[in-house]
């Protein structure tokens, strides 16, 4: 059983409801021997040492934490009723490194023309203990309202990639990647996946509701949409909404980065 924590910001409510519902989870599994698993999406900033040691006991193990830019850029569009939040995030990532050992972190860095910028990107990447960066991915996304300027931008992902590469990462992405092996794009969209609401209503949806996405000759290797965005698009057009169609890499190079990444992969499962 793998239970996903998606908000609003879950961390607000984790002694209330996080934790209690993954423990008893966790219990009802343990009694049935079903493996068991808990993830989270979450902005990282409400973490601290108690809640880690708490985060251990319910095998809390996958998350998503999301920056906006380096530290000036990030602090000016996230912050705590004006309170900085980069530097207690980017310590929260490291705690969490440091204190769990099978964890991984998709780090998800929104960026537009003026993040990739080299020294502000390194700013980012060089901010994360260097015996925490195997356990992390980076995964960047182009902020939405900026996606009129991502003709220009292609070289300044290159080089984010290859400098995250160099530096380390456990694996880099650029609006998603791509995925052998794996047929799913998001948790949400996996066949026995049901996602709940936050008022109660359940929902599923996959890869194969889209018509175009089935159609695809890179299906096997790019799932389509955020199921989200699928729910969002249904009566605007969904049957013609293709993630590909705004992508700033080519698929050439995506193909490369799986191919060098698996390797990779390979290599260390060999070592290990």
């Amino acid at each position: 059983m793998k239970l996903n924590w998606f908000g609003g910001e879950p961390l607000l409510y984790f002694y209330e409801v996080v934790y209690p519902l993954s423990k008893y989870a966790k219990e009802l599994c343990e009694e049935n021997a079903i493996p068991f698993i808990a993830t989270i999406t979450t902005n990282g900033f409400c973490i601290d040492e108690k809640m880690i040691e708490k985060i251990k006991e319910i095998d809390l193990s996958e998350f998503q934490i999301t920056l906006d830019g380096h530290r000036e850029r990030h602090n000016k569009i996230r912050n705590n009723n004006g309170e900085a939040s980069y530097d207690k995030i980017i310590q929260n990532i490291n705690s969490l490194c440091r204190n769990i050992q099978k964890i991984t972190v998709t780090l998800r860095i929104n960026y537009d023309n003026q993040t990739l910028k080299k020294q502000q990107a390194e700013s980012i990447l060089n901010d994360i203990d260097l015996e925490n960066r195997k356990k992390i991915h980076i995964d960047l996304q182009r902020v939405w309202q900026t996606t009129e300027h991502r003709n220009n931008a292609e070289d300044g992902i290159f080089a984010l990639i290859s400098t995250a590469k160099s530096a380390g990462y456990k694996k880099v992405s650029c609006s998603g990647g791509l995925n052998a092996g794996q047929f799913y794009n998001c948790y949400v969209s996996k066949y026995h996946y049901v996602g709940v609401n936050y008022d109660g209503q359940l929902y599923s949806k996959s890869t194969f509701d889209n018509p175009t996405c089935l159609k695809c000759a890179y299906l096997p290797l790019y799932w389509g949409p955020c199921p989200q965005k699928m729910v969002e698009l249904k009566e605007s057009g969904i049957d013609h909404y293709c993630v590909l169609s705004y992508t700033e890499r080519s698929m050439k190079e995506r193909i490369i980065d799986l191919y060098e990444s698996s390797i990779k992969a390979m290599k260390q499962n060999v070592i290990t």
